[in-house]
Parts: C-alpha cells; structure tokens; sequence
C-alpha cells in the first residue's frame, strides 16, 4: 500500500544525514519534463514533510473549515515552513490556504474562512483560494478504491472543485 511505502520512505531519509535534500535532487532529473510537479504530504513535522518542502518553489495549505483543525495546522505549518525558509529554501512561498470539506450550510465554515483569510494575510503574506473543495462522499471513496477522484467520478462536486481551483491557479 502506499501508506507503507510511505513509511518506509520516512524511515530511509531519516537515516540519511542529506534527508531534506532527497525529493529536491530526484526532482532536478525530471522538472524539465513537466510543467507542474505536486507533491501531497501530510501536516506533519517529519522528513517527508521537510524534504517536500525543500524540494518545493510553493506550498497550498490545504485545511478543513474546523477553529482546531485550522489553529492546529496554521502553527505547526507556520514553525514547519519558517524553519525550512530559514535553512534550506529560502525561496518557498506560501500560494495560498485551500479549504477542504467545505460545507457552505454551515455558518461556522463561513467564520472559520474569515479567520483563515486573516492568519493568511497578517502570518504568512498569502491568500485563501476562492475555490473551496466541497465535502463530498466521493473523496474518501475513491481513495477506498485506489483512484484519484478524476478517475472515480470526474463530473462529481469534488472533481469540479479541483478543476476550478488549477483554472484559479493558472489564471494568475
């Protein structure tokens, strides 16, 4: 599976004294072959997450619309991102925060976007994206199945949401 490829992964670079340099150095021998490269990884302080990070020009904070969820993910991100800018790329930048199961019924999303837009703005010098991925059934679905959401159902809400977030990316 891939959680145990990823696992074991962590455990080779935290083996290796060059770890945040591993994704940064594979990456060199493909980058000319494609016109974005995007790495996924999870909210975590560990070698996986820094070495991404090392590897990376710019960084989306994907969060969910929850006060704990985004309090949590803004201070450790913010201690994660600052430590690689400040020792390995200085060059990384924060594009933006992505609100992930957003639920746009809920009222409390809607304050918790609002407060998003400020620690945005006032800590990392960035934006919230106007594109919100929906809470949909289809996502932890199609992880079941092994597919990406494109191939599991490419007209659902969550599909159309990324589709609308690479147009919002792209058009800057």
């Amino acid at each position: 599976s891939s959680s145990a490829a990823l696992n074991e992964f962590q455990m080779i670079l935290a083996a290796k004294a060059s770890a945040p340099f591993v994704i940064r150095k594979l990456l060199e021998q493909i980058k000319d072959k494609y016109d974005y490269i995007i790495i996924d990884c999870p909210p975590a302080k560990n070698q996986l997450t820094v070495a991404a990070l090392v590897a990376a020009d710019k960084v989306i904070i994907p969060t969910e619309p929850e006060y704990f969820a985004a309090d949590g993910v803004t201070l450790m991100l913010s201690d994660i991102i600052q430590d690689v800018k400040d020792n390995y790329n200085p060059n990384l930048k924060v594009e933006g925060f992505l609100i992930v199961k957003y639920k746009s019924r809920f009222k409390e999303n809607l304050y918790i976007v609002e407060l998003l837009e400020t620690i945005a703005r006032e800590i990392f010098n960035t934006k919230v994206f106007e594109t919100k991925i929906r809470d949909t059934v289809a996502i932890p679905t199609s992880q079941r199945e092994g597919k990406n959401i494109f191939e599991f159902d490419r007209n659902c809400n969550a599909s159309q949401d990324y589709l609308r977030l690479i147009r919002e990316m792209t058009a800057a």
